[in-house]
């Protein structure tokens, strides 16, 4: 912690004395214990070292689990290119739901990316309520439409692809879904590419005088 601001404060979680300084806390579970980082890996270690239902291990979340055989299984299809499942921090959640303007952003999350003949991208998104859920849906519906809009959208001529994009509610969970023949996103790829090339930074040049070792 930083001692040339003002003292940090002290609060109690889990019963164990945790002090926040800023985005960083420290916590002291025993006498010779001592824990330090960014408050939301602080405030897990605690949950681990209580080992809180629910919290202590990801495999006690039966909804995050839930999510995993979702996406993994054998009714998902065939092996996925990649899968990303994910309980949000509280922290995390906080940043979302100020840049989002959410005031209940969701708790749960995971993708699911497959990659044949068709490219597949499914996600899913948990909220605490259904009402939560439905704002989500507007925000994101509005967001979609704006990127639509905008003149990388229009460069690239991404704004069909956009279109392919399809949300269900179910509850306080959103659904989503894209996929589209791989030939038909190859050309946009083939425009995407260049402009990645162009905005990557460059190597450091080569010292002169020193030649190439073979």
């Amino acid at each position: 912690l930083d001692r040339s601001k003002r003292p940090p404060t002290w609060e109690p979680y889990r019963r164990v004395p945790l002090a926040k300084d800023g985005q960083s806390a420290v916590a002291l579970p025993t006498k010779r214990t001592v824990i330090s980082g960014p408050t939301p890996q602080v405030r897990h270690a605690l949950d681990l070292y209580r080992a809180v239902p629910g919290y202590a291990s990801a495999r006690e979340d039966r909804v995050l689990m839930a999510l995993w055989r979702r996406v993994t299984g054998r009714q998902a299809g065939r092996s996925p290119l990649g899968v990303a499942v994910a309980r949000f921090p509280e922290g995390m959640r906080d940043r979302m739901g100020k840049r989002l303007g959410l005031k209940a952003p969701p708790v749960r999350g995971a993708l699911r990316l497959s990659a044949a003949t068709w490219i597949t991208l499914r996600g899913f998104l948990d909220f605490p309520s259904r009402a939560a859920a439905s704002v989500a849906l507007k925000r994101l519906q509005g967001a979609v439409q704006a990127v639509g809009r905008s003149r990388v959208a229009r460069r690239l001529g991404i704004t069909a692809l956009l279109s392919l994009l399809k949300v269900h509610p179910e509850g306080g969970r959103l659904h989503l879904q894209w996929f589209a023949p791989t030939k038909r996103v190859d050309p946009y790829l083939t425009r995407l590419v260049p402009l990645l090339r162009a905005v990557a930074p460059k190597p450091p040049a080569r010292p002169a005088g020193k030649k190439r070792l073979r």
